[in-house]
């Protein structure tokens, strides 16, 4: 298993044999505070989430094989949150919609307007994603259910 430490916008991947590859991405000035890695086996990547984007690097080269840009083009989201489900596809959590993303990078859906400022995972149970969405900041949080094959809303 690949474990990734991030150092401001540096992150270098390690194994049980030591230090593997280490990248840096964006310069820190888009102010959005938060960055994340998780390794994605399913998918071969390391994806990491900073600024508007999702970066994609080959876990054992960290080499960039792609990049996810998020929001539309009229307007970005910002990144979140990362998440890996049940049938190993991947979560993007914005600050209000979320990207459901196959092991082969391509986008199985787009759930725009979840929330206001800000997507936090709780889990998912069977077919239903469970997330807690701020709409009225700060700290006006509501549980959302969403449906994990179509991204549409369950329950809120």
């Amino acid at each position: 298993m690949i474990e990734v430490v991030r150092s401001g916008t540096r992150f270098t991947a390690h194994d049980a044999g030591g230090e593997l590859w280490s990248v840096e991405l964006g310069d820190g000035r888009d102010g959005n505070p938060f960055r994340e890695a998780v390794h994605w086996p399913a998918a071969g990547v390391v994806a990491i989430g900073l600024d508007q984007r999702v970066v994609f690097v080959a876990a054992d080269s960290g080499m960039v094989v792609s990049t996810l840009t998020l929001g539309t083009p009229d307007g970005g989201d910002f990144f979140g949150h990362l998440a890996i489900g049940d049938d190993a596809t991947l979560y993007v959590l914005g600050w209000r919609d979320v990207v459901a993303v196959a092991p082969t990078r391509a986008v199985r859906w787009i759930a725009r307007g979840v929330a206001i400022d800000g997507i936090i995972w709780r889990e998912q149970r069977g077919d239903h994603l469970l997330l807690d969405a701020e709409m009225d900041p700060p700290g006006g949080w509501v549980s959302v259910v969403l449906d994990a094959t179509t991204g549409r809303p369950v329950e809120r």
